[in-house]
């Protein structure tokens, strides 16, 4: 029988986990007389952030997008732009990953939390585009 590698044990490990944990900034967004009103909060999560050159090239073929792209591993979940349920109180723009003083947008998640980890692959915003 092959034993897989316990993800969440890394994501805690202090050889792999990046050493003050990640800030991620959270966006919940509802509407408010037809207008979105987003505030921002700010928290860390323990984890481990790997460059992830396949989706880069990937998305230089596909989209003529010229980017950098994290994977960001950790056991706590990461959101996308949605919703969680109907209510207009419960929305959310993308998750911000910081990283190194960059910005990374949340577009792309594998969520294996029954497993111990969630892998989300993050975009670097452009500065100037925000």
């Amino acid at each position: 029988m092959i034993e897989l590698i316990n993800i969440n044990e890394l994501i805690h490990d202090s050889d792999f986990a990046q050493p003050n944990g990640i800030t991620v900034i959270r966006r919940p967004c509802k509407t408010e007389n037809h207008l979105p009103v987003v505030e921002e909060q700010q928290f860390k999560v323990p984890g481990i952030i790997t460059i992830n050159t396949d989706l880069e090239e990937e998305l230089r073929e596909t989209s003529n997008i010229n980017s950098e792209v994290v994977n960001v591993f950790t056991d706590k979940e990461i959101y996308t732009t949605g919703r969680l349920d109907e209510s207009p109180e419960n929305g959310y723009l993308s998750d911000i990953v910081v990283w190194n003083g960059k910005k990374y947008k949340a577009f792309r998640i594998m969520n294996d939390l029954q497993y111990g980890f969630c892998r989300v692959a993050c975009i670097k915003i452009n500065e100037s585009t925000i």
